[in-house]
């Protein structure tokens, strides 16, 4: 699983300064990404329609803080990626802007007039475009970044904890749960079926009992 460091301007958060967060990724991680850093330049999006055009779209867990109001999922819509490895000089750039229908890839860190070796560089885009959600898999609520029933049942508590909080009521409110997660109807109680073995209505009123025995 793939983890980092997401440092957000101080307005957002109501507090001094650049402010970091920890967060995971649900996207798969292997030998091949072990030496290299991504950084992500973009802006912090409500939803993946939010924004106009298809940029690539990053799905990041947060955990527990004031400015989210308990756990939650950040989406990042990405306008400048970086990839790093830790023994090359010069490092790969995907960019995207608004209006444009792919990124467009280079490379930074060439000294002029030298002989450069951009493998590593090169290898490190195309492991950036391995990754499903830069490939912009989650859209249209379909839930593709959800590539285990384990990190659906995840977030699925995430969601239906926040709904529960937020609304102050023990019976989590579909429509809101699916809007924490991204989801459109149909793929929402097919996901929560074959991850479950159970309907939504089952797994709901498991929920609300919880609650029940909280309060």
């Amino acid at each position: 699983m793939i983890g980092g460091r997401l440092v957000v301007p101080s307005h957002i958060v109501g507090r001094d300064g650049m402010y970091p967060w920890v967060f995971t990724t649900p996207y798969p991680w292997d030998e091949r990404y072990r030496a290299y850093t991504f950084e992500l330049f973009g802006r912090l999006i409500r939803e993946p329609e939010d924004v106009q055009g298809k940029p690539p779209i990053w799905s990041l867990r947060v955990g527990d803080d004031p400015a989210l109001d308990g756990p939650g999922i950040l989406h990042i819509a990405v306008w400048r990626a970086r990839v790093f490895h830790r023994d090359a000089a010069v490092h790969g750039r995907a960019d995207w802007r608004p209006g444009w229908t792919e990124e467009v890839c280079s490379y930074s860190g060439i000294t002029l007039g030298t002989a450069a070796d951009v493998r590593k560089a090169d290898l490190g885009l195309r492991l950036l475009k391995d990754i499903p959600t830069a490939h912009r898999g989650r859209q249209d609520g379909d839930g593709a970044y959800h590539h285990t029933d384990a990190a659906f049942l995840a977030d699925l508590d995430e969601a239906i904890r926040h709904v529960q909080g937020s609304t102050r009521r023990a019976k989590p409110d579909a429509r809101l749960v699916m809007r924490q997660m991204n989801y459109e109807k149909s793929a929402f109680y097919k996901r929560v079926k074959d991850a479950t073995r159970k309907r939504w209505k089952d797994v709901a009123a498991e929920y609300e009992l919880r609650g029940i025995q909280r309060n």
